[in-house]
């Protein structure tokens, strides 16, 4: 994991890089040989193969401004049925507070090999369909046509981005595998990178050079410098349970503005301290600004006088408590607020730097010492604490001090415990914006386990089972429930907890605690399935798919550490009646397990024509480096070996019932 980040010279050369290709790049020119490939001799489990994928990025001025132009083009095969769905493409793009990024030039085609001959297939216009993925991204959509097992597919497009403070990130890793993944990028005199390679201690080929080109800007005459890298026969990405984000795991290159420096000689230094981060958000209007006029309105919205006469515990809550309940979050991720705070009050609802960050000025009014604290969310990545980059970041959440302890909070889940961080924002550390020269980090991680307990009371009658069924939640856990059932009226409920595989009792269905998020959510229902008989045996599973049923550990070996964002404890008990008439004819054996990792415990016991089956298990780390992987996954076998195995009844014989 130490060389997960590491920051690489790119040396001088002078070999030719196509000569190393032993194929074309250039778009439209697909072989035979490619069409008739049937396997990747690197994966030959591969689904689909990324034969290449080539960008090229240079700066170019439009309307007197910097812009970078980016251009992409694709090619790849498709060896399975399975892989067809590489064909569903994808084009993100950005759109900022003042200026927007720009797609164009978008070709596709899909070539098929029919009676020894190449047919082409292009892409209509038509169906390419645009699209969000919040709220500074968006996304242009196509399927390519045609597209079948054998099928090798090509696109090609334009992005123009007024954004020179970051160029895009270059992912030479695909969650199928890549034979060849080149960036070549033309920079010029004026704009300096910090550039970091994740994943890989070297590539495959790199080097650097004066392009002999020359260029002019406001009468000064430049030449660009090109950096050239590429990585060959890169292995799939797999995507496996319990990680934070890909981002931080796949090989690929990263940029970021460190310094520019303007045709006058004038040199400007982007962010390149903590400190100098965080003295420019204290005066931003949209954020430190933003905080200070919350504050100033705050007697506006709550009687802040009798409200300072409490202990300072009520305070928080009374203030956490009137948010969640007054305002909502549009489900977009910011630091920045999204409007005025005036315009805030008025509309009721915000992004989570407009929730948070008046949050944080009405705590500051009630006098309760309260910071912003940047981070970013699990889905955004890990940050890189040695570069002082603010887009790093993608949310802001407080930390205020009550009663003499340091408390994170969120206001944006009206169904969280006002002293705890929704799952989302758990992700390492976040940077507490102070004053200017202080730099402080806090640590995000939940040391304490939440817990879920599931209780089964099961019957046999009519050629029918029933289980009754009473699930209890707490922390993370009940927010997962009450997220999901608490705003649902009846009828949408019972629809929620309906199965193909058996009947709903719907009389039975009730919620305790259905909104009290500081008790535990409470869910009850009953069901009637039917049994399992063979040969006249009565096979009945004691948690009916209630515990995992198959391992969410795939690969022989992890490399990345298996993040669960926090401790858990879940604990089964199923309590069998033994119908009249039938003994026991198979039992499982008990288990347990104790270490600094992990508990288990399954044991069966029977007590007066009843068994109690008890399954309990505890992931006592909420993040376990890659090397416990291969223990864990052992430990997920035995969850689900036990954890789906069955009771055996058997009919009495004549002789037994005397």
């Amino acid at each position: 994991m130490k060389q997960l980040f590491l920051l690489f010279l790119l040396i001088l050369g002078s070999t030719s890089l196509f000569s190393q290709q032993e194929y074309s790049d250039s778009f439209g020119k697909v072989s035979k040989a490619e069409l008739e490939m049937k396997q990747y001799p690197q994966d030959k489990n591969a689904e689909a193969v990324v034969l290449f994928d080539v960008r090229k990025s240079k700066f170019i001025i439009v309307d007197n401004r910097w812009h970078i132009l980016y251009e992409r083009t694709t090619r790849i095969k498709i060896l399975t049925d399975a892989g067809i769905s590489a064909g569903n493409i994808e084009i993100r793009y950005n759109i900022g507070r003042k200026s927007s990024e720009h797609v164009s030039k978008i070709d596709a085609v899909t070539y098929n090999l029919e009676d020894g001959q190449i047919k082409k297939t292009e892409l209509n216009a038509n169906n390419i369909y645009d699209g969000r993925d919040g709220r500074y991204t968006l996304v242009k959509k196509f399927a390519m046509p045609n597209v079948r097992k054998g099928s090798v597919i090509e696109f090609k497009y334009q992005i123009l981005s007024p954004f020179t403070f970051k160029l895009k990130s270059w992912n030479f890793q695909w969650r199928i595998p890549v034979r060849y993944s080149e960036d070549i990028v033309r920079i010029n005199p004026y704009f300096e990178y910090a550039w970091k390679l994740q994943g890989a201690k070297n590539f495959t080929y790199h080097t650097r050079y004066v392009d002999q080109t020359m260029q002019h800007y406001e009468g000064i005459s430049y030449q660009n410098m090109i950096y050239d890298m590429v990585m060959k026969n890169v292995p799939a990405f797999h995507n496996e349970a319990y990680i934070s984000s890909v981002n931080d795991y796949i090989l690929r290159v990263e940029f970021q503005l460190s310094k520019y420096k303007s045709p006058q000689g004038i040199t400007q230094k982007m962010f390149n301290t903590w400190p100098d981060l965080i003295t420019s958000l204290l005066k931003d209007d949209q954020f430190g600004k933003f905080i200070n006029k919350s504050e100033k309105l705050a007697s506006k919205v709550m009687d802040m006088a009798s409200l300072e006469q409490k202990p300072e515990k009520v305070r928080f809550d009374s203030i956490m408590n009137f948010v969640k309940s007054n305002f909502t979050w549009d489900e977009y991720n910011d630091y920045w607020a999204s409007e005025k705070p005036a315009e805030f009050l008025k509309d009721k609802s915000g992004n989570s730097a407009s929730i948070n960050l008046f949050t944080l000025g009405l705590l500051r009014k009630a006098g309760i010492t309260a910071y912003p604290v940047l981070i970013s969310t699990r889905d955004n990545g890990t940050i890189k604490y040695n570069y002082p980059y603010l887009d790093l970041f993608n949310y802001v959440v407080i930390v205020a001090q009550v009663d003499g302890k340091l408390i994170l909070c969120d206001a944006t889940e009206k169904y969280a415990q006002n002293d705890k961080l929704p799952p989302r924002c758990i992700n390492h550390k976040g940077l507490i914006v102070m004053k200017q020269g202080d730099v402080k980090w806090i640590s995000l991680a939940n040391t304490f386990p939440s817990d879920i307990y599931k209780e089964n009371n099961i019957t046999y009658s009519n050629d029918q089972l029933t289980y009754q069924v009473s699930t209890l939640a707490k922390d993370n856990f009940a927010l997962l429930y009450r997220n999901k059932f608490a705003d649902q009226d009846q009828d949408k409920l019972l629809k929620a907890l309906e199965s193909d595989n058996y009947t709903l009792i719907d009389s039975t269905v009730q919620i305790i605690n259905k909104k009290t998020k500081n008790k535990p959510f409470i869910l009850k229902y009953s069901f009637e399935t039917n049994p399992v008989k063979i040969n006249g045996k009565l096979f009945i599973s004691p948690f009916y798919n209630e515990v995992l049923s198959d391992n969410p550990f795939k690969l022989d070996q992890r490399y990345f550490p298996i993040d669960m964002v926090y401790p858990e404890k879940r604990s089964f008990k199923s309590t069998i009646s033994i119908p009249k008439g039938y003994e026991i004819d198979y039992i499982p054996n008990p288990l347990s397990i104790t270490n600094d990792l992990f508990s288990f415990n399954y044991s069966i016991l029977e007590n007066q024509g009843q068994l109690t089956v008890q399954l309990n298990y505890y992931f006592k780390k909420g993040i376990y480096p890659a090397t416990d992987y291969i223990r864990l996954k052992s430990y997920f076998d035995d969850i689900v070996t036990k954890g789906n195995d069955r009771i055996v009844l058997k009919k009495k014989t004549s002789s037994d019932s005397k």
